[in-house]
């Protein structure tokens, strides 16, 4: 029964699976032999070449085409190959909240974070000028979205994601698969390979002026604005819940961070525990 939950909390999708166990069975005496114990394999879905034949169609035809990366990537441990698919087609990259740092921020391809709470008025922009989007580990949520006939007005939509459930849920599907987003990816860059040359960037993103400090009231939050010194690629950061996680998402580019981490409404208080506890769970960078 635990290495079928483990098994269920790592495939698909991860996430917590409650282990309900009798007090006879806790207090029970059970042979474990670790020698003759292993987990149970984890599942991948086969991906559907079809699809990511006219995934490419439509993104070598589109004329202002633009990638979200989503949280998806982050656990697929695939942020690398994203970027290098989206180097070689040269296509604009948006993060979502929860792939922050999957791009270096200052990435000449990397537009940012759009939508109604961390998005950015550049982004946002650059976004409704797009005629084709590819999502790739996300779910569209609505702190992304904002309003969605007006996301969603003009374009098409092609979404990867390992849930069926997430994919047709927010915006019209043109084309859903239903994939690893590092399995996604790897199969996504073969097809460009072979039906294109490396392409030369087209749509610039935007890079804006410097709003360090814009609107911040909280002076630790103005005081974090500030460069980090030794902060680098595979670095975690926290930040609780409130109107300075917004600010420090638009405003500290978290440079080639691994993760944001904020925290939801009702763990007010929870940063600084947060961090002692990755403190002493991480190896040293």
């Amino acid at each position: 029964m635990l290495r079928e939950a483990f098994r269920l909390a790592k495939e698909g999708r991860p996430g917590p699976v409650l282990i309900d166990l009798p007090l006879d069975v806790q207090m029970a005496d059970i042979p474990y032999d670790p020698e003759v114990d292993a987990p149970l394999p984890i599942a991948k879905r086969a991906l559907d070449l079809a699809k990511i034949r006219r995934a490419t169609d439509l993104l070598l035809a589109a004329d202002r085409p633009v990638l979200i990366m989503g949280g998806g990537g982050l656990l697929a441990r695939a942020c690398d190959r994203f970027v290098e698919f989206a180097e070689y087609l040269s296509l604009p990259v948006i993060t979502t909240y929860m792939a922050t740092g999957g791009i270096p921020s200052d990435h000449p391809l990397h537009v940012g974070h759009i939508g109604l709470q961390v998005g950015s008025p550049f982004g946002n922009k650059f976004f409704l000028e797009s005629d084709l989007v590819m999502g790739i580990g996300c779910r569209f949520s609505d702190r992304h979205t904002g309003k969605l006939d007006v996301y969603a007005r003009g374009r098409k939509f092609i979404h990867i994601n390992v849930e069926p459930c997430h994919i047709g849920r927010i915006v019209p599907t043109e084309v859903a698969i239903i994939s690893d987003a590092g399995l996604a990816l790897d199969a996504l860059m073969e097809e460009a390979e072979a039906r294109t040359e490396p392409r030369q960037q087209r749509r610039k993103p935007p890079r804006p002026p410097n709003l360090v400090k814009l609107g911040i009231q909280c002076h630790i939050a103005e005081h974090l604005l500030q460069p980090v010194e030794g902060v680098g690629h595979g670095h975690e950061a926290q930040q609780e819940a409130g109107d300075h996680r917004v600010d420090l998402s638009q405003d500290w580019g978290w440079g080639h961070c691994h993760s944001g981490r904020g925290a939801s409404g009702r763990l007010w208080g929870m940063a600084k525990p947060t961090v002692l506890c990755l403190a002493t769970l991480l190896p040293p960078a």
